[in-house]
């Protein structure tokens, strides 16, 4: 779930499609977005049904969740949507109050077979989005011919059987 479909609620929904769920709820009482029409498209092409409703968070849509996102922008929804979450035992993220959340959404850079991922601990999102953006210039391409070629040869070192320390020595060389 996704309550909250103004430019946080957009960016966790589209988080969300790039771990591939099978289905995305996005709650909002207002009219969709227009970049709305961008996630719908991403979600179509990762087999992501995502259903878009235009009306105010309900406590009935948290039934059959593993994992909310409370972005509303009114602090005292995101506090309520928190605390069913923690009743039904969901997971949630509380964009405007991290000591709420359960977990903080780091900010991700990905290319090829490489993932960064950047947290500062709830302090400041726009900060972290910073630091991922300068992190994407510096790596940009840097190791796209060390990973691929990892990603060809861990499978047939891993079939040797050494152990983890082992493992990791011949990695590191």
């Amino acid at each position: 779930l996704v309550a909250g479909a103004g430019a946080v609620g957009r960016r966790k929904t589209a988080a969300l499609i790039d771990a591939s769920p099978k289905l995305i709820r996005l709650v909002d009482p207002a009219p969709p977005h227009e970049e709305e029409k961008r996630l719908a498209a991403k979600a179509r092409a990762a087999n992501v049904t995502l259903l878009r409703e235009e009306r105010p968070f309900s406590p009935t849509d948290l039934d059959g969740c593993a994992l909310a996102f409370a972005a509303t922008g009114d602090k005292a929804v995101n506090r309520h949507i928190a605390a069913l979450c923690r009743e039904r035992d969901v997971l949630c993220n509380v964009a405007d109050t991290p000591d709420l959340s359960d977990f903080l959404a780091p900010a991700a850079w990905r290319q090829a077979n490489l993932q960064v991922a950047v947290s500062t601990c709830g302090a400041s999102p726009a900060l972290a989005g910073h630091i991922r953006d300068e992190l994407a210039v510096f790596l940009d391409g840097r190791y796209s011919v060390l990973t691929q070629l990892l990603e060809c040869l861990r499978p047939r070192l891993a079939s040797l059987g050494f152990n983890a320390m082992q493992n990791k020595e011949l990695f590191l060389k």
